[in-house]
């Protein structure tokens, strides 16, 4: 019999990563056919969370899979929390162990084939606002293969809303999120959206979505695209003190996108700017204030196949 241990000494693993987000990973589907335990048992020794701490999280934070047998299904549980006052798409992913990993666990060893045979069974990883969502890693490997005694992976969660950046509550209890560096005046029926910036400041194409960020500037919908009116300002010289006149760019943006009465909708506005080299267009667009750090939590699994 497969036996699972919770080995969590933790609630949460912390130690944030910056990282960019990568996609789910795929493997191979277990059989109908195979034999597989349908929950962890967990160690007498595990914590009890309690829901007024959670915050950015994974639980538990290790499972020790004993006795594992080719041909045989194993489930791991977790449950992912979400800190954010709006619900979010989580990214799991499998992920071989580091030098550092291995040098803390000398008798496992690292399988490259262990991505290809772990696998998210669920289809809908969104976390609800300020919640959590359980979600299950199954753990296949074929009979035909040979894994090592001893090996391990780890199960990493990356909360996508995270890198989704500032945004506006509106009276409805709607979510509007804007680029960092703009001002703005967001309604349920109406966003004001403006952006000053130094100098003569090439074109920006400004484009918005529901749901999830436009990927690029042909995704959403049009909302702005122009060279913006030059403006000067007054501007003290911080080494000299000096009052002296500044030239500016200045870019207004109005639309009049309608959200709920209800509340929860997810309006997305991003913004591009033309990247000049040496004075030209070089064809290409930067985006304007969008982070792409976003956190990560891991959780270890230790697989015994004796």
């Amino acid at each position: 019999m497969v036996n699972i241990k919770d080995i969590s000494r933790r609630k949460f693993i912390f130690g944030l990563s910056a990282l960019l987000l990568t996609g789910l990973v795929a493997g191979c589907a277990p059989k109908n056919s195979v034999e597989y335990t349908k929950t962890a048992t967990l160690s007498d020794d595990n914590q009890t969370i309690k829901e007024s701490d959670v915050e950015f999280g994974m639980y538990p934070a290790a499972y020790e899979v004993d006795n594992y047998k080719v041909g045989k299904r194993v489930d791991l549980k977790y449950t992912l929390y979400n800190d954010l006052d709006y619900s979010t798409i989580a990214a799991v992913n499998i992920y071989l162990p580091s030098v550092t990993s291995l040098n803390k666990n000398p008798e496992y060893k690292s399988w490259g084939l262990a991505p290809a045979f772990c696998n998210v069974v669920d289809e809908d990883l969104t976390i609800p606002a300020n919640g959590k969502k359980d979600v299950t890693i199954s753990v296949y490997v074929p009979e035909e293969e040979n894994p090592p005694d001893k090996w391990m992976f780890y199960v990493a969660y990356q909360s996508e809303g995270h890198k989704w950046g500032r945004y506006v509550i509106t009276d409805n209890r709607n979510f509007v999120f804007v680029p960092h560096c703009f001002s703005c005046d967001i309604k349920d029926n109406e966003q004001s959206l403006t952006w000053l910036t130094w100098g003569n400041s090439p074109d920006i194409i400004v484009r918005a979505k529901y749901d999830t960020p436009p990927v690029d500037i042909e995704d959403g919908s049009y909302v702005y695209e122009g060279k913006g009116t030059q403006v000067i300002k007054k501007w003290e010289d911080p080494d000299t003190g000096k009052i002296l006149d500044r030239q500016y760019t200045s870019f207004e943006i109005f639309d009049t996108k309608t959200l709920t009465w209800n509340g929860g909708d997810k309006l997305f506005y991003r913004a591009w700017q033309k990247n000049v080299v040496n004075g030209k267009w070089d064809g290409t667009w930067n985006l304007i204030g969008q982070s792409l750090v976003i956190p990560e939590v891991q959780a270890k699994v230790l697989v015994n196949m004796r």
